[in-house]
């Protein structure tokens, strides 16, 4: 990576662990419950990310979870091998960049425009599941999930808008091995190899 690039993602960085910081110090009548969470096989274990912008995977029959933010966890070497042409690390900062930018103003009408959402919310799941495994991975059904919520996100992106908008009741729908079901601010995902829950907007 040439020395322009560098200042570029530095300066990119910076920008972000300040919108970071904004995240977890919004209001408290954004954090009346948990976001991001993650549901355990067996009580009393549970654990919770950002209000926004994140996702959980649990895997292994619900003994295993992981918290990513913003998609910044997705390694394009994983992605390559995999055949799955996700976004590169720059347009992956330039989208949670925008994300945090609108977020400030709390423009969510912005945030919930089809066009951006198609666009941020595989950045966002991809970072879930195109990251570094610990455990055997299963390139088939991490193919599979990628594909279903590529559709997803393309094909469902106006109905999500509503949802997130609060003009229309929540849905579910099915993508060959996956469930979707999208709710005020947030999308749960069940696949064979891992469920996904995505906190896009803070609750209100």
């Amino acid at each position: 990576m040439c020395r322009s690039q560098n200042a570029q993602y530095r300066m990119i960085t910076t920008r972000l662990v300040s919108a970071v910081l904004f995240l977890f110090l919004v209001a408290p009548a954004q954090a009346q419950s948990p976001a991001c969470s993650c549901t355990f096989k067996e009580a009393p274990w549970e654990a919770y990310g950002t209000k926004a912008a994140c996702t959980t995977i649990t895997r292994k029959g619900g003994t295993s979870c992981e918290i990513e933010f913003g998609g910044l966890s997705a390694d394009p070497r994983i992605a390559s091998a995999l055949g799955i042409d996700a976004a590169d690390p720059s347009k992956v900062y330039e989208v949670l960049e925008t994300f945090l930018r609108l977020l400030r103003r709390n423009d969510r009408a912005a945030l919930s425009q089809p066009r951006f959402l198609s666009e941020a919310l595989p950045i966002f799941m991809r970072g879930a599941y195109l990251r570094p495994p610990h455990g055997e991975l299963n390139a088939g059904q991490v193919r599979s999930l990628d594909k279903a919520v590529k559709i997803f996100a393309d094909k469902y992106s106006d109905q999500v808008s509503k949802v997130f908008l609060g003009s229309t009741s929540e849905f579910s729908t099915t993508i060959d091995d996956a469930s979707f079901t999208v709710g005020a601010g947030y999308i749960v995902v069940r696949h064979p190899f891992a469920v996904l829950v995505t906190r896009y907007l803070p609750q209100e």
